[in-house]
């Protein structure tokens, strides 16, 4: 039905979130790109991301349980399918639509975007004309690689939590040792791909943690709000400073703990129709909206449109309905042909 979009996916408030994160993004970018120089704007972006890549490691908590327990590749297949009909389609037609745009269409660059291998190893120089695209690539490399490590560790006799943690202390000296040999290396150890995969792992050691002590943790609201506040504030000094290593693990327990408190507090959220509706709408639309935001803004910038107030209303409306446009003729139907664990 036409009213599909207003549905939650079943917890509203982490909805919220993720359409709270998707805008995050969106906003502070049309200001970004505008030419406005802002260290609070560019850290609400970045850490924004850093709050997608727990969010999904955590919502992805229970199909990744399934092929650890299962251990076939019926069920890998089938985790396979079901993420790329989600992530994959909405993402070419952007590419296309970019690429075309920016005169890339069919070059190495719209290869190497097509392969999201642009960011694995280092972040280009020049012509990097699909920024968001490398969060993207930290998705869905993990989507490929994680999965049947994670069998194998099981098939091994070693538990889940001991591998996490085996995890954990691999990417730490790798990200360390990146460190230590470039100390200028800010920007480029944030957004490489073979350097990030753990953070969306941090998401799926935060569901393993609340399937077993959830009611423990949600029901501390003051500490999660305070957890939140502290870390937050310390991952953004961390980012105003230039230091990278820091920056990262900070933002990884702020999501963590934003996340936390976001679905300690669904009762509150869950308790308005109005509220629901919109933040399902929100996290419906929230996928396309970080993914369609860089291309509406090249477009109305390159429009005689007076004034940024305008600029600004016809960015938003472009960003909501290309977004719902996508939800109904892209993404449902292919999520309606999605296999079926």
């Amino acid at each position: 039905s036409l009213g599909a979009i207003f549905l939650s996916r079943g917890y509203v408030s982490l909805d919220s979130l993720r359409g709270l994160a998707a805008w995050s993004v969106t906003l502070p970018h049309f200001f970004l790109f505008s030419g406005v120089e802002s260290a609070a704007l560019e850290f609400v972006t970045i850490f924004a991301v850093e709050v997608f890549f727990i969010l999904s490691g955590f919502v992805l908590g229970g199909q990744l349980d399934m092929c650890a327990e299962r251990r076939d590749w019926s069920t890998l297949k089938t985790f396979y399918l079901r993420r790329w009909y989600r992530t994959l389609p909405v993402f070419f037609v952007v590419l296309l639509l970019l690429s075309a745009l920016n005169g890339n269409l069919f070059t190495l660059r719209f290869f190497e975007y097509s392969t999201f291998t642009t960011t694995w190893v280092s972040i280009p120089g020049t012509n990097e004309y699909f920024v968001p695209a490398w969060s993207l690539a930290v998705e869905e490399w993990f989507y490929f690689l994680f999965p049947p490590a994670l069998i194998l560790v099981v098939r091994l006799g070693v538990s889940r939590h001991v591998g996490l943690l085996a995890l954990f202390v691999l990417f730490a000296a790798l990200k360390l040792n990146v460190v230590l040999e470039d100390p200028g290396y800010v920007e480029d150890l944030r957004r490489i791909t073979c350097l990030r995969l753990d953070s969306i792992c941090v998401g799926y050691a935060l569901h393993l943690v609340v399937k077993r002590h959830g009611d423990r943790f949600l029901h501390r609201h003051e500490f999660l709000y305070v957890l939140t506040i502290v870390m937050t504030a310390a991952s953004f000094i961390a980012y105003a400073g230039q230091t990278p290593l820091l920056f990262i693990y900070a933002s990884n327990i702020a999501a963590a703990a934003v996340l936390l408190s976001f679905l300690a507090s669904e009762r509150h959220f869950a308790c308005s129709a109005v509220v629901s509706r919109l933040t399902a709408f929100a996290a419906h639309t929230s996928y396309s909206t970080y993914l369609c935001h860089l291309f509406l803004y090249q477009v109305i910038a390159a429009l005689p449109i007076p004034g940024v107030p305008m600029q600004l209303c016809l960015y938003v409306v472009g960003v909501v309905g290309f977004s719902t446009l996508s939800f109904y003729l892209l993404e449902r139907p292919f999520l309606a042909i999605r296999p079926h664990y």
